[in-house]
C-alpha cells in the first residue's frame, strides 16, 4: 500500500487534510506543532514522503472544516500579540473515516503501561479481537508500536464520531488492552504516515504495514457491533454531552487553586442539588461527603461560620474537629505553595452518588458548584469613582436589567427558562463589562457611551462607543474587537443586546454628559476651560470633562507627571537677563489662552537662530506647562506633520499653544499657509456625503503657536511673496543665539529632569485666569493701548502688539501665582526696543517692491525676447532682417526697441509668472502706472500702458498676429538704473510718439 492509498483510505473525500510536524522554538525547550493544509490526499501523500525523510510525520485522523481558523484568544507565537490561526482543532475536525488505536510498545512506568515489543502487543490484540468479535483491523507498524485501524466505507460527523469512539474507549478499558486512552476519542488526534520514517529515538524505523486493509465496515455495522457490547458487557460510557472534554480539568477532585470572589450561600444552595441536600441534612451525611461540602463552603461568603451551620444535624459535631478540618484545607501545599481549590462536581458526584445531580442546570457547563454559584450570585452594582483635583466623586451605576447579569466573577451571563422550567444562566461575555457614561456631542449632534471592561490579567480598560454600532451588527463586532472585546461568536447579539439594554438603564438613571471636542475655553463668556481631566469653572471649583476621541488622540500628550514644585523649580533655569527671548518664548506657551482678550484667533512667535541656541529647549519648556515636552510638540517637517494635520492639532487644542519644531526645511508655501491659517478663526469648512455642510469640531480658536526654526520665518514668507506683508504681519520672531551661561551637561540635566516633571504649570496658571478672567481680559486691552501707543503701532502690526500684550500679562500673572521669576518690566521693554524695531527692519527688507516684481520678471524672460536695434547693431549671422540685434531662443514673450527705449511684454505669461510667486499683477501694474520720479526733478511712469495690442514680431520674420501687451519705458531709471541727460529724455508725461501709435 503506498502513502497516497493509504491516505485515501482513512480520509473521508470531502473536506480539507492536515499534516503535522513537531518542532522547538529557539530559545524554549516546548514541542509546537506545525500544520501543512492540502485539497487532496495525493498532494499529502508526496509531501509526506519528501519531508519524513528528515522529521517526523503525522496525518490528522479527520477532514476539516475550514483550512484555518480565528482564536482572537491565542497569542501570536512570533510577536506575541493575542490572536493567530489555528488549524487542527476540536471544532475545526469535520468528520473521520475509521476509528483507531495506539498501542505503545516499550517500557512501562505506574502511570502509563505499555508492552515490551510489537509481538507482545500483536498478540494481546488478537485476543482483544476474539473477545470483542470486533472486525480484524488495518495494522501499522510506527517503528515501534502499532497503530490499529477500522476503516468505515462512509464518514461520521465528528460529533456522532465521539460518542461512538467513548464506547469503544469503555471496550478496550474493560478487556485490559493497553491502548493509549487519550487518543481512542480525541477527533483532533494524529498519528503517523505510512511509508515514512520515524525518527523519535535517535534513529531511524521505518512505519510499515503489518496486517492489510482487508475489511472496510459500514458505520452502522461498526456502530451496532459497539453498542452489542456496551449493552452484553453492562459497560457505563462516559457521556461527551454531560463532563468537559478530557484536559480540561473535569476528572480532578478540585476545580483550580481558587482566589475569586466569594459566593453567597443561598446561590450556592440554589444552583447545586447536592449542596442544597447536605445543607438539609444538616451535615448528616457520610464524613468524605462532608469533607469535600466544608470544602465547597468554605469559599462562599459565610465561610467558617457558613460550614458549622451545615454541620450541626450530625451526631459527631464538633466545633474544634470541624475548625481543624477547615484549617487542614486551607494550609499551603508543596513546594509551590500551593492552595486547595474547592471540590470539584465530579468528585462530589462520586461521593456523595451521581442520582442526585439529576436535574442540574449546569452539568457540563461548570467544574465545580462554586463555579455555578458564580453564575447565579450578581455581582454589586458598579461604582463610578471620579478624582477632580481634590474633590472624589462616588456614583454608584445601575445594575443590568434583566434577564442579564454581571456575576461575582466579573462575566456577563444571560439567565432563561428551560423546557422543564429551570432556570438556566449562560455566559455570554467572560469578561466584566458595563457603561459608565453616556455623552452627547452638541457641536455633532450624537450620542456616544464610554464602557468600562476588564480584560485578562486585570487590565481595566475605558473605551468610547458610538451610539449607533449598538445596532449596527457589522459596526459593532468591528469597534468592540479593536478594543479587545472577543465574545463567542454564538454570543455576540446576546452582548449586543445587554449592551443596548444597560444603556436604555443608564439613560433612566442619569442625565447624559456633555462631550467636548477641543480644549480651551467652552465659549466666548469665558467661565469655563476644559482640560483633558476636568473642566476649570469660575467658582474655583472643577467638574470631570468627557473628550471625543478625537480630541482624546490629539491631546494625549496633555497630562501631568512629576511635581509642580518641581516644575516651578526648573523654571529658574532661564531666569538670567540674558534668556529674555527665551523668557518670551515660555511665557507665550502658557498664556496662549490670553489670545483670545486681544480679539485675535491667532499669531506665530518664531525662535530663529543658529545650531545649539537652545531653541528646541526653549520649545520644550514652553510645551512642559501642559504636557509631555517632546509629544506635545509637533515635527515641522512634512515627514512628521502635513499641513492638514498641523491645524487639525490647532482646532483641537483651540487655545492652548502648538508647538511645532523645525520648520526650516518647511516648503514655502505651507509656511505661507502657516501663517495665515493660525489667524482663521476655525477649521476649512466641509460637507457630509449629502452635501449638507459638516458640524464644525472643535471650540473658537485663538492660540499662540511656538516653532523653531535656523532661518528666519520672515525671509521664508517672503521667498515667493513680493506682493505683500500679511503673512509676516502674523509672525512675531525672536532671534536666539548661543549662549554661555549654562554648560552642556547642565542643559542635558535640565531636559531630563523637565521630562519628569511637567503638565503642572499651565493649569494652575489656568485656574486662576479663569476666576479672574474679565480682570485679565481689561489687563490686557489696557496694556496693548500702552504699548501701541508707545512703540507708535501701524494697523497692519496689530498682531504684533496683541502678542506681546499677552506674554507682558502672562509675566505678570506667572509672577504674581509664583509660577515663573522672569521681571515683566524688563520683557515690556525688550519687546518695544529691540524685537519690534528689529521685526520691523526685517520685514521692510525682506519684501520686493513692484519694480522688482518687474525686474525679475524681465530677467527670466530675458532669452525670449526679440531686440530691435538701429541698422548698423545688425548681426548678420542671426537673420537677414538688418535691425534685429537678437531673436529669442524660446517662445516669443517681449519685443525690445531699442532705439525707442520702449518694451513690449506679452501679458498673459506675466500674470501666470505673478500667481506663482504669489504677487498681485493688478496691483504691480497699477503701482508702476503711477508718476513716480524721473531721476531730473520731474516724474514719469514706467509703465506707460498697461493695456496695448501689439505684433511682438513686428519688423522681424517672427511676426504673426497681435496680442495684448503691456508697455515698459526702459528709459526710466527705475529700470535702467541711469539718470538721464537733459538732451535725450523724453517727456516723461508725453504720450507714445506717432511711430509707436501706428501699432502693426
Amino acid at each position: 500500500m503506498t502513502p497516497e492509498e493509504f491516505l485515501r483510505a482513512i480520509w473521508p473525500s470531502d473536506g480539507y487534510y492536515a499534516l503535522a510536524t513537531q518542532f522547538t522554538p529557539q530559545g524554549t525547550t516546548a514541542k509546537l506543532w506545525a500544520h501543512k493544509v492540502f485539497d487532496d490526499p495525493a498532494a499529502a501523500a508526496r509531501h509526506a514522503v519528501t519531508t519524513g525523510q528528515n522529521t517526523n510525520v503525522y496525518f490528522a485522523m479527520g477532514s476539516l472544516r475550514e483550512r484555518k481558523v480565528w482564536n482572537p484568544l491565542k497569542q501570536n507565537r512570533k510577536d506575541g500579540t493575542q490572536g493567530a490561526f489555528e488549524i487542527r482543532t476540536q471544532a475545526n475536525i469535520q468528520s473521520l473515516k475509521c476509528f483507531f488505536l495506539d498501542l505503545d510498545v516499550g517500557e512501562s512506568t505506574p502511570t502509563s503501561q505499555k508492552y515490551p515489543s510489537q509481538q507482545a502487543a500483536f498478540a494481546d490484540l488478537t485476543r482483544f479481537l476474539g473477545e470483542t468479535d470486533l472486525p480484524r483491523p488495518m495494522v501499522v507498524s510506527s517503528g515501534y508500536g502499532l497503530h490499529l485501524y477500522w476503516v468505515l466505507t462512509d464518514a461520521i460527523p465528528s460529533e456522532d464520531w465521539c460518542d461512538h469512539a467513548l464506547k469503544l474507549h469503555a471496550i478496550v478499558k474493560h478487556h485490559k488492552l493497553l491502548a493509549d486512552p487519550t487518543r481512542v476519542h480525541d477527533r483532533a488526534s494524529v498519528l503517523r504516515v505510512l511509508g515514512t520514517l520515524n525518527h523519535k529515538r535517535g534513529q531511524t524505523a521505518p512505519v510499515s504495514l503489518i496486517y492489510p486493509l482487508k475489511t472496510v465496515t459500514p458505520p452502522a455495522d461498526f456502530v451496532a457491533k459497539l453498542d452489542d457490547l456496551v449493552i452484553r458487557l453492562d459497560l457505563k460510557v462516559r457521556e461527551r454531552k454531560r463532563y468537559l472534554p478530557a484536559g480540561d480539568g473535569w476528572d480532578g477532585n478540585l476545580e483550580t487553586e481558587y482566589d475569586g470572589p466569594r459566593v453567597s450561600p443561598k446561590a450556592l444552595f440554589e444552583v447545586c442539588p447536592q449542596m442544597r441536600r447536605i445543607a438539609q441534612r444538616r451535615g448528616n451525611v457520610p464524613e468524605p461527603v462532608w469533607y469535600h461540602a466544608i470544602n465547597i463552603m468554605r469559599f462562599t461568603s459565610g465561610g467558617r461560620s457558613a460550614s458549622h451551620k451545615i454541620s450541626l444535624g450530625h451526631p459527631m459535631y464538633n466545633v474544634a474537629e470541624t475548625d481543624e478540618k477547615l484549617d487542614q484545607l486551607e494550609r499551603v501545599r508543596g513546594e509551590d505553595q500551593r492552595k486547595i481549590g474547592p471540590t470539584s462536581c465530579r468528585k462530589l458526584a462520586e461521593e456523595a452518588g451521581e442520582d442526585y445531580c439529576d436535574g442540574c442546570a449546569f452539568i457540563g457547563k461548570v467544574k465545580g458548584p462554586i463555579s455555578a454559584a458564580l453564575l447565579k450570585d450578581p455581582a454589586q452594582a458598579p461604582v463610578l469613582v471620579t478624582n477632580t483635583g481634590p474633590t472624589v466623586t462616588t456614583v454608584t451605576l445601575p445594575d443590568p436589567p434583566a434577564p442579564f447579569l454581571r456575576t461575582k466573577d466579573g462575566k456577563i451571563a444571560f439567565t432563561a427558562k428551560a423546557q422543564g422550567g429551570d432556570e438556566m444562566t449562560t455566559i455570554i461575555y467572560e469578561n466584566d463589562l458595563f457603561p459608565i457614561r453616556r455623552l452627547t456631542n452638541i457641536q455633532m449632534g450624537t450620542e456616544q457611551q464610554m464602557w468600562r471592561v476588564v480584560l485578562p490579567r486585570g487590565v481595566t480598560h475605558d473605551f468610547t462607543l458610538d451610539a449607533d454600532a449598538l445596532y449596527d451588527r457589522r459596526k459593532f463586532m468591528s469597534a468592540v474587537a479593536h478594543q479587545g472585546i472577543y465574545p463567542d461568536p454564538a454570543n455576540i447579539v446576546y452582548v449586543q443586546d445587554y449592551m443596548v439594554a444597560y444603556i436604555k438603564a443608564l439613560q433612566a438613571a442619569a442625565d447624559a454628559d456633555t462631550q467636548y471636542t477641543h480644549l480651551g475655553w467652552v465659549n466666548e463668556d469665558c467661565k469655563e476651560f476644559i482640560l483633558p481631566d476636568k473642566v476649570l469653572l469660575d467658582d474655583g471649583s472643577a467638574k470631570p470633562s468627557m473628550l471625543s476621541l478625537g480630541a482624546q488622540r490629539a491631546s494625549s500628550a496633555v497630562h501631568t507627571k512629576g511635581t509642580l514644585a518641581k516644575q516651578v523649580e526648573l523654571l529658574r533655569f532661564f531666569k538670567h537677563k540674558a534668556y529674555v527671548n527665551q523668557q518670551i518664548f515660555i511665557l507665550a506657551g502658557l498664556g496662549a489662552p490670553l489670545l483670545h482678550a486681544t480679539g485675535h484667533h491667532g499669531v506665530i512667535i518664531n525662535a530663529s537662530g543658529t545650531a545649539g541656541a537652545s531653541k528646541s529647549t526653549s520649545l520644550y519648556t514652553a510645551a512642559s506647562h501642559w504636557g509631555h515636552p517632546k509629544a506635545t510638540t509637533l515635527n515641522g517637517t512634512n515627514d512628521g506633520a502635513t499641513t492638514r494635520a498641523r491645524n487639525e492639532r490647532m482646532t483641537v487644542l483651540a487655545n492652548l499653544p502648538v508647538c511645532v519644531d523645525e520648520i526650516t526645511k518647511m516648503p514655502v508655501k505651507d509656511a505661507q499657509d502657516l501663517a495665515m491659517n493660525i489667524s482663521q478663526p476655525s477649521q476649512r469648512l466641509r460637507l457630509q456625503n449629502d452635501g449638507v455642510e459638516r458640524a464644525q469640531v472643535g471650540g473658537l480658536k485663538s492660540t499662540i503657536m511656538l516653532s523653531t526654526a535656523n532661518t528666519s520665518l520672515h525671509g521664508m514668507l517672503s521667498a515667493e511673496n513680493s506682493a505683500g506683508t500679511a503673512g509676516s504681519m502674523r509672525v512675531v520672531e525672536l532671534t536666539f543665539v548661543p549662549l554661555t551661561i549654562h554648560k552642556k551637561f547642565e542643559a542635558d540635566l535640565y531636559l531630563r529632569e523637565l521630562h519628569e516633571n511637567y503638565g503642572h504649570t499651565g493649569p494652575a496658571f489656568m485656574a486662576y485666569v479663569v476666576t479672574h478672567a474679565r480682570q485679565i481680559e481689561k489687563r490686557i486691552q489696557q496694556v496693548m493701548r500702552e504699548i501701541e501707543e508707545e512703540g507708535q503701532f501701524q494697523q497692519a502690526e496689530r498682531f504684533w502688539s496683541g502678542a506681546f500684550a499677552v506674554v507682558i500679562v502672562a509675566a505678570e500673572i506667572a509672577l504674581q501665582l509664583g509660577l515663573t521669576s522672569y521681571d515683566p518690566a524688563y520683557i515690556r521693554h525688550y519687546l518695544l526696543n529691540e524685537t519690534l524695531p528689529r521685526m520691523r527692519g526685517v520685514v521692510r527688507d525682506e519684501y520686493a517692491t513692484p519694480i522688482s516684481v518687474l525686474a525679475d520678471y524681465l530677467e527670466t524672460i530675458n532669452s525670449n525676447m526679440v531686440v530691435i536695434g538701429d541698422e548698423w547693431q545688425h548681426q548678420p549671422n542671426l537673420n537677414n532682417v538688418p535691425n534685429v540685434v537678437r531673436k529669442p531662443s524660446g517662445p516669443l514673450l517681449a519685443h525690445y526697441d531699442m532705439p525707442e527705449q520702449r518694451m513690449y511684454v506679452l501679458k498673459k505669461p506675466f500674470k501666470d509668472y505673478c500667481l506663482r510667486v504669489g504677487a498681485n499683477s493688478i496691483h504691480v501694474l497699477d503701482a508702476l502706472e503711477a508718476f513716480s520720479s524721473d531721476g531730473m526733478g520731474g516724474t514719469a511712469k514706467v509703465v506707460t500702458h498697461k493695456q496695448i495690442k501689439k505684433v511682438l514680431g513686428a519688423g522681424t520674420d517672427l511676426a504673426k498676429a497681435q496680442t495684448w501687451c503691456f508697455m515698459i519705458n526702459m528709459a526710466h531709471p527705475d529700470i535702467s538704473g541711469v539718470l538721464p541727460s537733459i538732451t535725450n529724455a523724453a517727456p516723461a508725461t508725453s504720450p507714445p510718439t506717432g511711430k509707436l501709435r501706428r501699432v502693426q
